[in-house]
């Protein structure tokens, strides 16, 4: 089935006049039930449009001997969730979304690994989840 979101109007239109002459709207929640499941497939299937504030520099002697503390005092913790730290080091203003886009994970992934790091008093939040910024606890 073709959804009106995929522009076919036709058929939108064509299953509320069924429904109307039927005086029953089954067909038309299924409809859009199936619509809304198109466009979140699609949304899945999709990368984010999030622009990349990772700075393109080399890291440094400080970032890279601060990393190599943690991971020794946190030997079971992920690589991935070692490169989010990285990121949260260059860029403490981050959001998941953006994180996952600079790593070609999910932004859900990337909170995943946040909250690995959170759990583990590697970092925390400080401010709102809005205008906050991570800090990480050496």
């Amino acid at each position: 089935m073709i959804c009106c979101c995929n522009g076919n109007q036709q058929e939108y239109y064509d299953v509320i006049a069924k429904c109307d002459a039927i005086g029953n709207s089954t067909a038309f929640i299924e409809f859009m039930l199936h619509c809304l499941l198109d466009a979140m497939s699609r949304i899945e299937e999709e990368p984010e449009e999030v622009p990349n504030k990772v700075p393109n520099k080399i890291p440094n002697k400080v970032r890279h001997a601060v990393l190599e503390k943690l991971k020794k005092q946190h030997p079971l913790m992920s690589d991935s969730a070692w490169s989010v730290l990285a990121l949260l080091h260059d860029n403490p203003l981050m959001t998941a979304n953006e994180i996952g886009y600079a790593l070609g994970i999910s932004g859900r992934m990337a909170r995943k690994h946040i909250a690995s790091l959170k759990d583990a008093g590697i970092i925390e939040r400080k401010g709102s989840n809005k205008s906050g910024m991570w800090v990480i606890n050496k």
